[in-house]
């Protein structure tokens, strides 16, 4: 994600150390369309069949694996924002 690679190259750059900052990272992923199938939304989640929830595939409607796919993403993204903040 661009965003996320953004944020970290900032936190990453030593220079940075130097003045307080503030840094406001908004995903609009899941709520800008991102979520749903071709037909549903017209953009698609990425990574859906890789995901922790596609083992419910038989089970759970398309959406809801697509929500969950995007929301698992956008939490991994904010962690590793964390992370770096952290380090």
């Amino acid at each position: 994600d661009l965003w996320t690679e953004n944020a970290i190259e900032y936190l990453s750059d030593t220079a940075r150390h130097q003045q307080p900052f503030f840094m406001f990272v908004s995903y609009t992923t899941p709520h800008a369309g991102s979520v749903g199938n071709n037909s549903e939304y017209d953009v698609p989640v990425p990574r859906v069949s890789t995901s922790p929830y596609w083992k419910y595939n038989d089970t759970w409607p398309r959406v809801e694996i697509d929500y969950a796919t995007a929301v698992t993403y956008v939490d991994d993204f904010v962690g590793r924002i964390l992370s770096t903040l952290r380090a």
